[in-house]
């Protein structure tokens, strides 16, 4: 990167982080989805949340993270009530309102998850699940091979909630087929519930989709996304990324 380029980020860097002071840190919207990013004890954590403060620590700028449900907090920052969320897909529609980082925060895993006496099998393609009920997250994108299948017709049967939770509980009462979403996060879930031995994850994976922090247009100088890049690549090249991982799936079930 130029020396003059440097100096420009690390100028409007300076006079961003003095205007962020503790009374207006900056607000950054995210949801429910541990172990990336939940609340404990009034506390928002999780690997991503983690990922996120220590590289906005690194730059000296305050934070305040609120969960809100997902739809709602896409919502928010492309109406620009917030200055950034995080963790969510990148697509060129979301790129018209938003301003992501140039790296991931996390790259995780859309998979299926069924009944473990459930018959169903995936070979990578979903039009052979065309006749399933499926359950998915409002508003969430997974991956550019699911969004295909849906504009396609060949996933119609699809039912919205707006909490990973609900899906797990409607798959284990049989009031839908098929879960997709990140495997990390339902994994989780299913572990916190105690359905390890009811639903299982199918081997095939639908797609790997890496996950972003990205800050509302015009509401925070680009300088700030072009560090936060640069600091965020320099994190994952740490120990310190691969021991945030660490600490919060350790208790995952091994599938």
């Amino acid at each position: 990167m130029p020396i003059s380029v440097i100096k420009a980020i690390a100028a409007t860097l300076t006079l961003w982080a003095a205007s962020v002071s503790a009374d207006t840190p900056l607000s950054l919207a995210t949801l429910n989805m541990p172990p990336l990013e939940y609340q404990e004890n009034g506390v928002v954590k999780g690997i991503s949340t983690d990922i996120v403060n220590t590289v906005f620590a690194r730059m000296g700028i305050s934070t305040d993270t609120q969960l809100y449900p997902f739809a709602r907090a896409i919502k928010m920052v492309e109406q620009q009530k917030v200055d950034a969320i995080f963790s969510i897909v990148s697509t060129p529609k979301r790129q018209i309102q938003l301003s992501f980082s140039d790296e991931s925060l996390i790259d995780d895993v859309t998979s299926l998850f069924v009944r473990h006496d459930a018959d169903i099998e995936f070979n990578g393609d979903l039009s052979s699940l065309t006749h399933y009920r499926f359950g998915a997250l409002r508003a969430a994108h997974y991956g550019n091979r699911w969004q295909q299948a849906l504009r396609s017709g060949a996933i119609e049967k699809v039912e919205m909630v707006s909490d990973q939770r609900q899906n797990i509980l409607k798959l284990a009462h049989n009031r839908i087929d098929i879960i997709i979403g990140p495997r990390l996060s339902i994994l989780h879930e299913l572990n916190i519930l105690g359905l390890q031995q009811q639903i299982k994850i199918l081997p095939v994976p639908v797609e790997v989709v890496p996950t972003y922090l990205a800050f509302a247009k015009d509401r925070v100088p680009q300088a700030i996304r072009l560090q936060f890049t640069e600091q965020l690549r320099q994190l994952k090249q740490e120990e310190l990324y691969q021991q945030i991982i660490s600490s919060y799936i350790k208790t995952t079930p091994a599938h």
